[in-house]
Parts: structure tokens; C-alpha cells; sequence
């Protein structure tokens, strides 16, 4: 039984990289560890296959060529299947439904900032040319995101206009972009616009 237990917690953990980066945490990271984490995010998933890849042919050259390993090869094999199937559920199924989520999160704990500019730009017949403007009359600070795989948010103006967006990484080469504008202007060209209350994303890759 004991022989189970270290493949077991190895999936386990596999598991865990793929769910814990697209679930709201209950606390915030200082931005060059979020930074930092993404980057390593990103150069797994773009590795993942080519580990797959090289475990698998090591994996049938050991089952066919060395009888005396055959066993141990074949146990390998299934564990990679197992990881394979453990990645493709998680990627497919699970992670969308947390990155939905997680948007969601996100979306909620900015509000306040939104409320915030509406209140500056009454008193000041003008948006701020940074959030950091906002603080402390008109919110105390600003939130952070407390999802691993979204950085912090951005502001833009534009004259009597402004945008927030922030963007969530979904591996090496995919992001989700979320948007809201306070005119509600968005580029009606692009196919890809969703909606996501008042707001809009678009993947990118």
C-alpha cells in the first residue's frame, strides 16, 4: 500500500498547480512574487508536453528492451497516463470554471474603485491620472486581485474617459484580458468580446 502513496500525492500536487493559481486566496502576494510565479506558471505548461512526450518513449523503451524492468516500466506508464489524464481534466474542465470564477472575484473587489472615480471625477470635474490619487479620501487603498494567475489591475484615462483591465494567464502563450470601460466603448470589430456583466474579455494567444 505504502508503494501507492508517494505517486498519489506527486498527482495530488500535480493537481493542486493547476486548480490553487485560479482560485481567489485569502490573502495578497507582493507583485514580484505574483510576477514571478506566472513566469514559472507559464514555462510549465509550455515544458508539460515535451516531459509527457519524453516520459512516454522512456517509459516503452524500458517495458520493451529490459525485461528486468519491465514491471517497473509499465508501473510508469500508467502513471503517466494517469498524470496525463489528471492535466488534460484539470485544463479542460476545471481550471475554466475557476478562471469564471475567479474573473468574478476579481470584478467584485474592484467595484469599490469604480464607485471611487465617479466620486473623484464629481470633486474634481476630472478622472485622476492614477489610482494611487484615490487613496485614502476616496478608498482606503486599492485592492489587489489574490489570484495567483492575475496581475494587478491597470488604469487608463482618456480625457473624460477611462478603462480598467487586468489580464489572467491561462498557460505559456494564452490570457484572458478583462476590461471595463466607463462610456462603455469596446471594439465591437472584435470577434472574440464577451461579455462578463459590465465588463468584456477577449482571449488573446
Amino acid at each position: 500500500m505504502k508503494k501507492f502513496v508517494y505517486p498519489f500525492l506527486f498527482l495530488l500536487l500535480i493537481t493542486l498547480i493547476f486548480v490553487i493559481p485560479n482560485i481567489p486566496l485569502p490573502f495578497s502576494f507582493p507583485l514580484r512574487i505574483n510576477n514571478l510565479f506566472i513566469s514559472v506558471y507559464n514555462r510549465f505548461t509550455i515544458w508539460m508536453p515535451f516531459i509527457f512526450l519524453s516520459g512516454l518513449i522512456l517509459s516503452c523503451f524500458i517495458t520493451v528492451f529490459f525485461k528486468k524492468y519491465r514491471y517497473k516500466g509499465a508501473k510508469f506508464l500508467l502513471f503517466l497516463f494517469a498524470l496525463m489524464f489528471i492535466c488534460f481534466l484539470s485544463t479542460n474542465y476545471i481550471s475554466p470554471l475557476l478562471r469564471d470564477y475567479s474573473k468574478g472575484y476579481v470584478i467584485e473587489r474592484i467595484e469599490p474603485v469604480i464607485k471611487a472615480l465617479d466620486k473623484y471625477k464629481k470633486d474634481n470635474d476630472a478622472y485622476p491620472e492614477s489610482l494611487q490619487l484615490l487613496s485614502p479620501h476616496y478608498i482606503e487603498k486599492i485592492p489587489s486581485t489574490r489570484v495567483l494567475t492575475i496581475k494587478d489591475v491597470e488604469y487608463k484615462r482618456d480625457n473624460e474617459n477611462y478603462t480598467l483591465l487586468f489580464m489572467q494567464y491561462i498557460n505559456g502563450w494564452d490570457v484572458d484580458i478583462v476590461m471595463y470601460n466607463s462610456n462603455n466603448k469596446y471594439d465591437d470589430d472584435n470577434s472574440n468580446l464577451k461579455k462578463f456583466g459590465n465588463w468584456r474579455y477577449y482571449f488573446r494567444n
